[in-house]
C-alpha cells in the first residue's frame, strides 16, 4: 500500500503541542503503539477516554499530493493526543492542515490491553468535500457500550479524488486514506483494549457511500482472502450506486474545475496535470460543490480508477461488481431516514424555479438518454409523477420536493444496493427505516442522517422532541449488537421485536418511528418502483479516465471522420 519510504521523518510528536492546546492536569493514560507511546486522557462528563489526532498516515506533499498515503511518521518521547483542530484542506476552513490525516480513538475508562472489545470505525460525511473526524463524537455510545471507536480524517474535495488517470493523479486518494487507516487499526488498535479481528465500519451520507465502496475493493477485503480489514458494515442514507458515490466521467470534472480557475489548456491531459500538481491548496478548495449538484452528485468523488500497473482501489464500476458478485459478502446493515432529503431544504427557493425551467438539470447523474428527447419525456414523467399534472413546484407541494431529494440521492439507492446485495448471494443483509421525528424545529432540525442524532454526539444539539431519548437508548442498542454479534436483535438480549435479514423484494425492513415494528413489506414501494423502472432503462455507468493515446486516436479519427464528410458533401 505504502509503494515507497519516508526518507525525512518530521517529529509530528514535538509539532503538535505547539499548535496551541493546553495539556491537560492529571495523569492521563498512556498507551503504546507502533509508532511510539500516546497519552489519552478522560473526556469531560463521561467514563471514556479519548486519544484524539493521532498520525495514522503521511500526506504526501507537493507535485505528489494526489498520490496514496504515506507511512505515519514515528513519535519520540510521548505524544499527548489532543484535539489540535486539525482538519484537511477544504472550502470555507482557513486553518487547515496539509498534513491532516489523524485518527481519534475512543475506550471505555475501564478497558485494557486484554479486553478484547468489538471497534466501530466512523467514516465522517460531507459529500466528500468537508467534513472532519471530530464533528461527531462516539463518546456516549462508547460510555453506555463496552466497545472501542475510531473516527478519522481523510483527504477531500479535489485533493482527495481528483482522478486524471496518471501516476501523479491517479485517483481516490482520500478512499486510500481510509485504506491505511484500516491498516492502522489493524495495528494498533489491540493496544486500546479493541479487537482486529473484529471491526464494523460505519457511515452515513458519504460517509455510508464509503463504507460500501469499502466492500467492493480489493485492497480491503480480497475475494480470495479471510483476512480483510473489516467484518461488518454500516451503510445509512449512503450507499456504492448512489449518484453521489462515483464520478460519470472525472476527466470532464477536472477540466470543469481547471476552467473555474482560468486554466484554458484542458483538452492536453499533460498540461491538465502539470497544473493540478502546482495548485495550491487555497485554490483546491476554492468552490464548494456540495450545494451545486443538482444532478446528486459531488462533483469530486470516488471515481473508477484506470490500470496504470498501479494498486486501485476500485477497479470497476460498483454495479458491475455487485452484479458479478466479484466481492467478499459481510454482515451489513443499510438504512436511511425517510425525510433524508431535507438536505436540500435551503435550496428550494432557488431550486423551485429552476425545476420549473428545466427539470431535466435536476435528473441524477447516473441516468443516460441516446437522444434529448428521451431525457425530457423521462424528466416530464417523473415531475407529474412527484407534482401532479401541473407539473410545478410550489410551496404548496415542497413534501414532493423534500421526498424526491430523498428518493433520488438516499432512499432508492440504498434500496438498490440492499437487493444487488442480496442477489449477488449475501444473505446477511438488514435494512431500516428512521421515521422518527427527532428535532422539534421541523424544518431545521431535520435532514440528512437524522437517525445520526440518536447515535452520536454532536458539538451542536437540535432541540429534540420527548421521546428522543429513549430512541435514542434503541438505536445505540441495535447498533452496538450488530458491531459486537453481527446481529441487531441476537437471542435474549433485547426486548425489542427480532430484526430478521431482508431479501431481494426489500422486505422485511425494521421501522424505527413512533414505535419500533418489524415490517413485511417494502419500503416506499410506489416511489421505488417508478425509479426500479427508470434506473432498468436509462442506468449509466461511470467510466475510467481513458488514456492519453486512446484520446488522441478517437480525437485523430473524429477529425479524419470529418474531414472525409466534408469532402464528400462537396461533391
Amino acid at each position: 500500500m505504502w509503494g515507497r519510504e519516508v526518507l525525512v521523518c518530521v517529529l509530528v510528536a514535538l509539532a503538535r503541542p505547539a499548535l496551541g492546546q493546553a495539556v491537560p492536569s492529571g495523569p492521563g493514560r498512556l498507551v503504546r503503539i507502533a509508532q511510539g507511546q500516546i497519552r489519552g486522557w478522560l473526556a469531560e462528563g463521561y467514563s471514556v477516554y479519548e486519544y484524539l489526532n493521532i498520525p495514522y498516515a503521511t500526506v504526501p506533499t507537493g507535485v505528489n499530493k494526489f498520490q496514496a498515503p504515506l507511512p505515519p511518521q514515528p513519535i519520540r518521547g510521548t505524544y499527548h493526543a489532543l484535539d489540535y483542530n486539525i482538519k484537511c484542506p477544504q472550502p470555507g476552513i482557513t486553518d487547515h492542515t496539509e498534513d491532516c490525516l489523524v485518527a481519534n480513538v475512543f475506550t471505555p475508562s475501564t478497558v485494557t490491553e486484554q479486553s478484547n472489545l468489538p471497534v466501530m470505525v466512523m467514516i465522517h460525511g460531507g459529500g466528500y468535500q468537508t467534513g472532519y473526524g471530530m464533528q461527531t463524537t462516539p463518546r456516549g455510545l462508547v460510555n453506555s457500550h463496552p466497545l472501542v471507536a475510531v473516527s478519522f480524517n481523510y483527504r477531500l474535495g479535489a485533493h482527495g479524488f481528483l482522478c486524471l488517470g496518471t501516476e501523479d493523479a491517479p485517483g481516490n486518494a482520500g478512499m486510500k486514506d481510509m485504506v491505511a487507516l484500516l491498516q492502522w487499526v489493524q495495528t494498533n488498535i489491540a493496544s486500546f483494549g479493541g479487537n482486529p479481528n473484529n471491526v464494523t465500519v460505519w457511515g452515513c451520507s458519504s460517509g455510508g457511500s464509503a463504507a460500501d465502496l469499502l466492500v467492493l475493493s480489493n485492497m480491503t477485503n480480497p475475494l480470495n482472502s479471510t483476512e480483510g480489514l473489516f467484518h461488518r458494515v454500516i451503510a445509512e442514507s449512503g450507499c456504492s450506486v448512489a449518484p453521489f458515490s462515483t464520478q460519470m466521467d472525472p476527466l470532464e470534472n477536472a477540466r470543469i474545475f481547471a476552467q473555474r480557475l482560468n486554466f484554458t489548456n484542458v483538452n492536453n491531459i499533460t498540461a491538465l496535470g502539470q497544473f493540478y500538481r502546482n495548485l495550491s491548496y487555497e485554490n483546491l478548495t476554492q468552490f464548494d460543490f456540495v450545494g451545486e449538484g443538482r444532478n446528486s452528485t459531488s462533483f469530486f468523488q470516488p471515481c473508477v480508477e484506470r490500470n496504470i500497473s498501479q494498486e486501485r482501489f476500485l477497479h470497476d464500476a460498483p454495479e458491475n461488481i455487485l452484479r458479478r458478485g466479484d466481492f467478499r459478502p459481510l454482515p451489513t446493515l443499510y438504512g436511511y431516514a425517510i425525510r433524508d432529503g431535507f438536505f436540500r431544504f435551503e435550496l428550494f427557493n432557488e431550486w423551485m424555479v429552476a425545476m420549473n425551467d428545466d427539470f431535466t438539470d435536476f435528473l441524477p447523474a447516473d441516468l443516460g438518454f441516446t437522444s434529448e428527447d428521451q431525457k425530457v419525456g423521462v424528466a416530464r414523467m417523473i415531475k407529474e409523477f412527484y407534482f401532479g399534472k401541473s407539473k410545478t413546484v410550489t410551496p404548496n407541494n415542497i413534501e414532493n420536493y423534500v421526498n424526491y431529494f430523498s428518493d433520488v440521492m438516499f432512499l432508492h439507492p440504498v434500496l438498490r444496493a440492499v437487493s444487488s446485495q442480496v442477489r449477488a448471494g449475501n444473505d446477511q443483509v438488514y435494512l431500516f427505516e428512521y421515521s422518527f421525528v427527532t428535532g422539534a424545529n421541523d424544518t431545521v432540525d431535520r435532514g440528512a442522517c437524522e437517525q445520526v442524532w440518536s447515535l452520536m454526539d454532536y458539538r451542536s444539539s437540535p432541540t429534540v422532541t420527548p421521546g428522543f431519548p429513549q430512541m435514542s437508548q434503541t438505536v445505540r442498542q441495535l447498533w452496538y449488537n450488530f458491531i459486537a454479534t453481527g446481529s441487531p436483535t441476537p437471542p435474549a438480549s433485547t426486548s425489542l421485536p427480532a430484526w430478521s435479514f431482508t431479501n431481494v423484494n426489500r422486505s422485511p425492513y425494521y421501522s424505527l418511528g413512533d414505535t419500533v415494528t418489524l415490517v413485511e413489506g417494502q419500503p416506499i414501494p410506489w416511489r421505488s418502483r417508478i425509479w426500479d423502472s427508470v434506473y432498468s432503462i436509462h442506468y449509466r455507468m461511470p467510466q475510467p479516465p481513458r488514456s492519453a493515446a486512446l484520446r488522441n486516436t478517437l480525437s485523430h479519427f473524429i477529425w479524419v471522420y470529418t474531414l472525409v464528410m466534408l469532402v464528400f458533401s462537396f461533391k
